[in-house]
């Protein structure tokens, strides 16, 4: 063949070739996902939204058509974890590392159950060699970071988060966390700054649209704080945690009637929110409106039986109604879950002695003393049960101890010039109770203890003032005719 004869059969069949390239060609087949794929697909979709009930149904599913299929187990746990199911979600987060122990993200989900289950020791542990495993991993930086903030360890969650920003420079959940840890800090600004950032990723963050009015609140900005909730509950407007915190600014801003409407719209949108119900009381308390206030405390008690905290707020309701006993029997269900409380223990000798029970309640303050020695008012208390049962001296050592830490309360200045009349040392008293008197010149009770230990020590003229002093202040005040 000549040259030229090959050379043109072989410019045709390239041309032949191209030609055929360029025609549209079928689509390559690629195998429909098996029955097994299918179901956890589905779950993943519920997973994504939140549905976790439906998720692990999903994964149920998955796993009887592939049973002990790793990636299977640990999503059914993922799912199992965000019903708060611990247990269960850590059984199946087991199984799929036994199935797999190379997979980070297995150990950052059983990292998240142990959280949840107040495991953090193990729950770091599992972060840890997450990382081992995959150094760029940004949700194990995330979610230790979340862990390390928790535990007050803010210099430490700082660098995670940091790390995890620079795997994912634009992901507003990072930042946002960055946030909070920065308000933890209270590096307000640089808060402010981060939630910013994260809005202008994702404009509706949660998280960061809350977090602004939060840091203006601690900063007691509360015009910004508001300005910011109002924001936020422009994109949620359901949400009962905001309109709690907006109830809460517009309270530090004088305004009562509005404070009242927020906080009964958010126990109105969920009544079983914490933050709603414990605004609410909170401000009940304030106004006096103490059934209302009880009410409310006692449904935090119903939601978190487990919280010492929300039994002292029930107790103290309770005396702040005048129900001592009831009281009383708060505090002492908030003493059995924080035996060693300092706070509830002082708040439970009050109401043991308010009731007569005189010995209970100080053992309530010696046990409390035990715990913080230098407790001013467990003495103070103390001090006054003492005074009451005729053990003069060893009240005088008490209120010595208190005024040793609190030198200027004016109520233990004045208790002590008290017993010192008990104890006829009139020249003392006198000096207590002046002293009380420069702290709070109104006082009409200590002017006339003051003018019995004038009597006393032979002045007439300064018992005279004195009682005088006491009578105008006892009488009724005149209103202006204006």
């Amino acid at each position: 063949m000549s040259g030229l004869r090959f050379a043109l059969l072989a410019a045709a069949a390239s041309l032949a070739a191209t030609a055929w390239a360029q025609q549209p060609q079928p689509a390559l087949r690629t195998a429909p996902p098996s029955p097994a794929e299918a179901a956890a697909a589905r779950g993943d979709t519920a997973d994504d939204a939140g549905k976790y009930a439906e998720a692990e149904r999903d994964y149920d599913e998955a796993l009887k058509l592939a049973p002990g299929n790793a990636q299977y187990l640990a999503s059914r746990g993922d799912a199992r974890r965000g019903q708060g199911r611990w247990a269960d979600a850590l059984a199946d987060f087991d199984a799929a590392i036994a199935a797999d122990a190379r997979e980070a993200w297995f150990y950052t989900g059983r990292a998240r159950a142990f959280v949840g289950q107040g495991d953090n020791a193990k729950a770091k542990a599992d972060y840890d060699h997450a990382l081992t495993l995959d150094p760029k991993n940004p949700n194990a930086y995330y979610f230790r970071a979340q862990l390390l903030d928790g535990e007050d360890d803010e210099a430490a969650a700082l660098a995670d988060i940091n790390r995890a920003i620079e795997l994912e420079p634009q992901d507003a959940a990072d930042v946002e966390e960055r946030g909070d840890i920065e308000a933890a800090m209270q590096r307000y600004d640089a808060a402010i700054k981060d939630y910013d950032m994260a809005l202008t990723f994702e404009p509706k963050n949660y998280y960061a649209l809350n977090g602004r009015g939060w840091v203006r609140f601690q900063q007691k900005n509360w015009p910004a704080a508001g300005e910011y909730y109002d924001e936020a509950l422009k994109a949620y407007p359901k949400d009962a945690a905001l309109h709690a915190w907006r109830g809460k600014t517009w309270v530090a801003l004088g305004e009562a009637a509005r404070a009242r409407g927020e906080f009964d719209a958010a126990v109105r949108l969920d009544p079983k929110n914490l933050t709603a119900l414990r605004a609410r009381a909170d401000w009940e308390s304030d106004q006096k409106a103490g059934a209302s206030a009880v009410a409310d405390y006692a449904a935090v008690t119903r939601l978190a039986p487990n919280d010492a905290g929300a039994w002292r707020d029930l107790g103290g309701a309770y005396a702040d109604n005048g129900d001592d006993k009831r009281a009383l029997g708060a505090y002492g269900a908030g003493l059995k879950l924080a035996a060693d409380d300092v706070d509830l223990l002082v708040r439970h000798g009050l109401a043991n002695w308010r009731l007569s029970q005189y010995d209970a309640a100080i053992a309530d303050y010696d046990k409390a003393l035990a715990h913080e020695p230098k407790t001013a008012a467990a003495l103070y208390d103390r001090a006054l049960v003492l005074a009451e049962q005729d053990h003069d001296d060893r009240a005088i050592r008490d209120l010595d101890a208190a005024l040793a830490i609190d030198p200027k309360y004016e109520p233990t200045i004045e208790e002590r010039g008290e017993v010192y009349l008990g104890l006829d040392d009139y020249l003392r008293a006198a000096s207590d109770l002046t002293e009380a008197l420069a702290l709070k010149p109104d006082d009409a009770a200590a002017l006339r203890k003051r003018a019995e230990a004038w009597r006393k020590l032979g002045d007439a003229a300064q018992a005279a003032a004195d009682d005088a002093a006491a009578d105008k202040l006892d009488q009724p005040r005149k209103r202006s005719a204006s």
